[in-house]
């Protein structure tokens, strides 16, 4: 009988793969990277050290390299000039990355927003054992109005938003940074993250002098591959208020002074 072994019989990028996985878990590392890559159309669940919550993620979806890019790759593990006290989520997807924030920085209230019915359900599930996250199924725009899911190529990572007077259940009500900071009490935002999938083009298009002298710390993915325009709509914004930017990975983090 031949013997497996894994150097052998796994290419060499799912050895290392592999092998990060059991430097991030230690020897469960093994049984979540057999799990995640190799068994399809399951919901798995599994802890991971430092984290309160039993995470969930689909493991035929992107669910994955989401997980990869937050946990592994630790892409929001930039530095704060401060310790946040109250945290927006926009883009929440499944709630990992509010995950992060909350265990790193657990005295943070942390609002969440995601659009899609189907990475809420699975959002919910992940940020259910935290009392001081609160969990809001809609889409952030610069007005009210309803708004369109639109899904490319079915990825549960690509779910973008648009204007519609429909009123049917493929449809969501919008909701502004105005109104959502009202509803729960926030007269400032320590650290804004933003990963909306191209809806930063109308977020920072009009209403933004209502609630961006507001926020201290921003970190933002734009989508101007995807939505020509984000690009300048966001920096136009920008462009009254005095900051410092950086990046990491994907994201700009812009560090607000003191507004005046």
């Amino acid at each position: 009988m031949r013997k497996f072994t894994i150097n052998r019989h796994l290419p060499h990028f799912l050895q290392v793969k592999g092998m990060r996985y059991i430097l991030l878990f230690g020897y469960r590392g093994v049984r979540y990277f057999f799990l995640l890559n190799f068994r399809r159309h399951r919901l798995i669940q599994f802890r991971i050290p430092g984290v309160q919550s039993l995470l969930h993620l689909r493991n035929d979806t992107s669910d994955i390299p989401a997980f990869y890019q937050i946990f592994n790759r630790r892409d929001y593990d930039f530095s704060f000039p401060f310790i946040p006290r109250t945290i927006v989520d926009l883009g929440g997807n499944i709630g990992l990355s509010s995950v992060f924030f909350k265990s790193r920085f657990p005295d943070a209230k942390i609002i969440v927003v995601e659009p899609d019915r189907e990475n809420f359900s699975v959002l919910m599930k992940n940020l259910e054992s935290y009392e001081d996250i609160t969990c809001i199924n809609s889409a952030i725009w610069n007005k009210r109005t309803r708004l369109a899911l639109n899904r490319n190529n079915l990825d549960h990572w690509s779910i973008y938003v648009s204007e519609t007077e429909s009123n049917t259940s493929d449809t969501i009500e919008a909701l502004t940074m105005t109104d959502m900071m009202t509803q729960h009490g926030l007269d400032r935002i320590d650290f804004l993250k933003v990963d909306i999938e191209g809806a930063e083009l109308e977020l920072f298009e009009s209403g933004f002098e209502n609630w961006l002298p507001k926020v201290r710390l921003l970190a933002i993915e734009l989508h101007e591959h995807t939505r020509p325009g984000c690009c300048k709509s966001f920096f136009s914004a920008l462009s009254r208020y005095q900051f410092k930017i950086s990046v990491n990975g994907e994201f700009l983090i812009c560090h607000f002074y003191e507004h005046t």
